[in-house]
């Protein structure tokens, strides 16, 4: 029962399982699917009102018109709001249903790009290499999202998925082709748009396999500085783009413009097994259906793993896990007991072991998967069901809070002065953000999409990179919302 009745005077916030718990001054209430009691009030549309000391902001409002509320009306799934604002963040009304707006995100050094929930592309921030992809001939950075265009200027409709590198991005079509814009001679040799070019496009061009045959069931693609690489349905990855550190996986030492196949080692056949593909700082990693996870490119500060700091031109096998992230220069994956391991790269802490004097250069890198702790020297980080990495590294745990560490000069772990071992992200009113669903991160900027169709991100923004009509960078989770009908 309630006893924390509030004739009894308890402020902690109470959290109910069951209806038989729910008791105020003799009165039957309801436990509702959030964990907060509610009781009946004629004034609310929905008939009830939580209690007064219910948490998470919940107290004494009506239930189904609390923002971010299970069932509430105004999120992803549930009614539009009859008063205030129809839907809340990244949701908006349709036939009467509020619906996601933004479905996926895409960061690179300093654009963005959003996916809708209609098919249609729109990034902003900086574009001086074309990396916005409207067909604009500006080079000027926008805080307002630009809609992208493939080569005959025609605004893209029938987008899937995307991904970004450096200062590109792409976006996978109907029928599962990947087309791409932006930079497209940088490193050494360039190709990262993989159109048979080195020449940088302001408008998304398609991306072609080097034996000529089209590209059809693309399920996946991501960007790195100097390449970029894309996974089919059935498990086969390509990669096109600079050859340096073996980055390409196909274990040769060429660039190339169009696609390649990623080969399991020199010469042999390629690989067909993959079942979630992550890149960034040269190397990247896959993970196959039976949780291995493979990593090729460079490695000069350990982050393929395997004890070396060896460049790989082929993907080497170094850990079993149910999760991973490629960072810059450092990889994080997570074990089948739900603990959290990092490698590579330990300066700034991004390998959430609590060290990361940035003047210590290569004496704090981890060749070997290495697992993240509380504390220095504490107990081990565990609980986490999904892993994501840029500069910092950020996982989600069982309860769908999002804990993040590492490098944060932007803000970027949202935890707002920064931490070399997993912290809660915070809101902007101080309070952790709750509910998370998924989480993006790269480079310097983090994307966490909630339960209720919710979208904050945070990071680097000083070109307008989040879409927000700022030129400012954002220390704490923030609410993302581009206008939808």
């Amino acid at each position: 029962m309630v006893v924390m009745l509030v004739g009894c005077g308890q402020h902690a916030a109470y959290v109910c399982a069951s209806d038989s718990q729910c008791v105020l001054a003799g009165v039957q209430g309801a436990c509702e699917p959030d964990g907060h009691c509610a009781f009946p009030d004629s004034a609310c549309a929905e008939g009830l009102r939580y209690e007064p000391n219910a948490g998470d902001g919940f107290g004494g409002q009506c239930v189904g018109e609390v923002d971010g509320g299970i069932g509430a009306c105004g999120t992803m799934g549930n009614a539009c709001c009859a008063t205030g604002p129809a839907c809340g963040n990244n949701t908006f009304c349709d036939g009467g249903t509020c619906k996601q707006c933004i479905t996926e995100v895409a960061l690179g050094v300093r654009h963005s790009c959003f996916l809708k929930y209609d098919g249609t592309v729109w990034c902003s921030g900086a574009d001086d290499d074309g990396q916005l992809g409207n067909a604009a001939t500006s080079t000027l950075p926008t805080a307002t999202p630009v809609q992208v265009r493939d080569s005959t200027t025609a605004p893209i409709t029938d987008a899937t998925a995307i991904g970004a590198g450096q200062v590109n991005a792409c976006a996978i079509r109907a029928g599962g082709a990947p087309w791409c814009w932006g930079l497209n001679d940088g490193c050494t040799d360039g190709g990262q748009l993989g159109d048979g070019t080195t020449n940088d496009s302001n408008a998304a061009v398609k991306v072609l396999r080097e034996d000529g045959m089209p590209f059809t069931n693309v399920a996946e693609i991501a960007g790195d500085y100097c390449q970029t690489c894309a996974r089919e349905t059935g498990g086969a990855l390509w990669c096109w783009g600079d050859r340096r550190s073996g980055s390409l996986g196909d274990g040769g030492a060429m660039s190339h413009a169009k696609a390649v196949p990623v080969r399991a080692a020199a010469g042999n056949m390629p690989v067909t097994n993959a079942a979630q593909l992550s890149l960034n700082g040269g190397h990247a990693c896959y993970r196959t259906a039976t949780n291995e996870v493979w990593c090729w490119g460079s490695n000069f500060a350990g982050q393929i793993g395997d004890g070396s700091k060896t460049d790989r031109p082929n993907p080497v096998h170094v850990f079993d896990g149910i999760a991973l992230a490629s960072g810059r220069n450092h990889v994080c994956a997570i074990k089948a007991d739900n603990s959290v391991w990092c490698w590579g790269a330990g300066f700034q802490g991004r390998l959430g072991n609590g060290l990361g004097d940035r003047d210590a250069g290569s004496a704090l890198d981890q060749p070997t998967p290495a697992p993240v702790v509380t504390a220095v020297g504490g107990a081990a980080f565990a609980g986490a069901m999904s892993v994501a990495a840029g500069a910092s590294s950020c996982a989600i745990l069982a309860n769908k809070d999002l804990y993040c560490w590492g490098v944060n000069n932007y803000g970027q772990t949202g935890t707002g002065p920064g931490t070399y071992v997993p912290m809660p992200v915070l809101k902007a009113d101080g309070t952790p953000l709750k509910n998370v669903a998924r989480v993006v991160a790269q480079f310097n900027r983090t994307c966490a999409f909630t339960t209720d169709g919710g979208l904050y991100c945070f990071g680097r923004n000083s070109e307008g990179e989040l879409g927000d009509g700022t030129f400012k960078n954002v220390g704490l989770a923030t609410p993302v919302k581009l206008s939808c009908p």
